[in-house]
């Protein structure tokens, strides 16, 4: 969350082996360029792992109409 806004998510995956699982961390709206596009989204996303915080589920996908 980045400014009281959800600015991504997210999604764990199992994976086997001696790792376990693996997450992937997402901000919507910024392609590859997040500090270029969404740096408030950036910021908090790095502050949050930097400080072992753990980053905010994805919400569930809407189906495409």
């Amino acid at each position: 969350m980045a400014g009281g806004i959800v600015a991504g998510g997210v999604i764990e995956y199992d994976s086997p082996g001696p790792r376990g699982s693996m997450e992937y961390a997402t901000v919507h709206g910024a392609g590859h360029g997040v500090p270029q596009h969404r740096p408030q989204a950036a910021l908090a996303m790095l502050a949050s792992v930097l400080a072992g915080e753990p980053l905010e589920a994805a919400p569930p996908r809407r189906p495409r109409l």
